[in-house]
């Protein structure tokens, strides 16, 4: 499901957000939205929700395997933490 926006269609909008490529190297991350710091399993819960998709729980194989692979993504970019985004 995340390469339906994240990979196939990063750089257009969803909504009025800007879909990103799926990189964490800005994670930690204050949200101006969240009003603080929020971390990427906060994230890819509120992403969940905004597709209304079923959250994989917190802890889960699957969850794990996705933040792995994200942090994956990530290697060689430079590190962007704590970042501010929208």
């Amino acid at each position: 499901m995340c390469v339906n926006c994240h990979e196939q269609n990063a750089g257009n909008y969803v909504r009025a957000d800007l879909l990103s490529e799926g990189q964490v190297n800005g994670f930690p991350t204050y949200r101006l939205k969240w009003a603080r710091v929020g971390s990427i399993h906060y994230r890819m819960e509120e992403c969940y929700s905004q597709v209304r998709a079923t959250p994989e729980p917190y802890g889960s194989e699957e969850l794990t395997k996705l933040q792995l692979y994200l942090a994956w993504r990530s290697n060689g970019l430079l590190l962007e933490s704590p970042a501010v985004r929208r």
